[in-house]
C-alpha cells in the first residue's frame, strides 16, 4: 500500500516537472532561437489573452437583387444582338428572397424566339416565372441561388483569412455559422479597431500586365540578395504588406522602371500557414481597377461545367480595359486582390 502511494507521488512529480518545463517558454516569452531545449510556446486563446471576436453577416437578399438586375441587363443585350427589340421592365420585390425582373418585347411576335434565346444562354441562372402578352418575367434558379450562397461564404472566408495574415495571428479561427454568417476569432490582437476596419473594408481589385521579359533566374537572384540583406517574410512576425514595401524599396534599382514585385500565395486553410510564394513582376500602377467594374460574379461554364469569374465593366472601364488588352496581346494579366 505504501509502495503504491510512492509510485503515485513519483508520477505526480514527473507530470508537474514536465508541465513546468513546457510552459517556461510561454511564461518568459523565449525567442525561437534561444538555447532552451523546448522552444514551442503554448498558443493562448481569447479567454487567456484577449483579442477580437466578430460575427459577420451576408445579406443574400441584396445579392439576389443585384444578380437578377445584372442578368436582365445581359438578356437585353443578348436579345438585341439576336435582332429582337426589347427594353428592361420593372423589378418585383414582393418576395425579397426571390426577386423577379421583367423584359418587355416591342413585337409580341418575337415572344417565342426570345424565350428560346434566353433558355439557350441563361438556363443556369434564370427561370421563367411569368408571361403576359409581350412581357416576360424571370427570377434566379434555385441552383444559382445555392451557388451564390455557397460561394459567397467560402470566398468571404478566404478574403478574411488573407487579410488577417496582416496581423500575424498564429491561430485565427474563421468558420461559417449557418448559411449566412462568419465567425472570426483573433487571439492576441491589440489594435481591435484597425482589425475590424481591415476585415470589413471593401476589397481593392487591380488589373496589371505581367512583365515576362525578365528571366525567372534573375528574380530568384534578387530574392536571394534580399534575404542576405535581412529582407525575408516570416509569417507571424511581420505584416505581408510591410514585407512587400521593404522588398520593392530594396530592389528599386534592379526592377524595370515602373514595375514592382507581387506574389501569388498559397496558404493552408487548415493551419493558416504559408506554403508557397510565387513572384511576378507587374506594373506598379494599375490602369484598370475594381472601380471600373459594374459587377463580378461566380458563374458556371455551360460547356465543361467548371466555375469561373465573370465580370462586366462600366462604359469608361470597358474602354480602358479594351485599350489595355489591345496593347498587350499575348501577355499575362494579373488580377490582384488586396495586394
Amino acid at each position: 500500500m505504501k509502495r503504491n502511494w510512492w509510485y503515485r507521488f513519483i508520477l505526480l512529480m514527473v507530470v508537474t516537472v514536465v508541465s513546468i518545463y513546457t510552459v517556461v517558454p510561454t511564461v518568459f516569452n523565449f525567442p525561437e532561437n534561444s538555447s532552451y531545449p523546448f522552444k514551442k510556446k503554448i498558443n493562448l486563446g481569447l479567454d487567456l489573452q484577449g483579442g477580437l471576436y466578430m460575427i459577420l453577416g451576408i445579406d443574400f437578399n441584396k445579392v439576389y437583387h443585384d444578380e437578377i438586375k445584372n442578368y436582365i441587363n445581359k438578356v437585353e443585350y443578348s436579345l438585341q444582338d439576336y435582332g429582337i427589340d426589347c427594353t428592361i421592365g420593372s423589378i418585383n420585390l414582393s418576395d425579397e428572397e426571390d426577386p423577379r425582373h421583367t423584359v418587355v418585347l416591342k413585337n409580341i411576335a418575337d415572344i417565342e424566339r426570345a424565350k428560346d434565346r434566353i433558355k439557350e444562354y441563361f438556363a443556369y441562372p434564370l427561370r421563367l416565372t411569368g408571361q403576359d402578352k409581350n412581357t416576360l418575367e424571370y427570377g434566379l434558379t434555385d441552383t444559382m441561388k445555392g451557388d451564390i450562397e455557397a460561394n459567397s461564404v467560402s470566398k468571404s472566408i478566404e478574403v478574411i483569412r488573407n487579410r488577417i495574415d496582416e496581423f500575424g495571428v498564429t491561430e485565427p479561427e474563421i468558420v461559417s455559422q449557418g448559411k449566412n454568417r462568419i465567425v472570426v476569432q483573433l487571439p492576441g490582437v491589440k489594435d481591435i479597431e484597425r482589425a475590424k476596419a481591415l476585415i470589413g473594408k471593401t476589397a481593392k481589385l487591380e488589373f496589371k500586365i505581367v512583365n515576362t521579359e525578365i528571366a525567372g533566374a534573375n528574380v530568384q537572384d534578387w530574392l536571394k540578395k534580399s534575404e542576405k540583406a535581412g529582407i525575408k517574410f516570416e509569417q507571424g512576425k511581420e505584416r505581408f504588406s510591410v514585407y512587400i514595401a521593404r522588398l520593392n524599396d530594396f530592389l528599386k534599382n534592379d526592377l524595370p522602371k515602373g514595375h514592382m514585385l507581387a506574389f501569388s500565395r498559397k496558404i493552408n486553410k487548415n493551419t493558416n500557414k504559408l506554403e508557397e510564394m510565387i513572384p511576378y513582376i507587374v506594373e506598379d500602377t494599375a490602369q484598370v481597377t475594381g472601380d471600373d467594374l459594374q459587377d463580378a460574379r461566380v458563374q458556371i461554364d455551360q460547356q465543361n461545367q467548371t466555375p469561373n469569374v465573370g465580370f462586366t465593366f462600366k462604359t469608361a472601364g470597358s474602354k480602358r480595359f479594351g485599350e489595355l488588352t489591345e496593347k498587350n496581346i499575348g501577355k499575362p494579366l494579373a488580377v490582384i486582390l488586396d495586394g
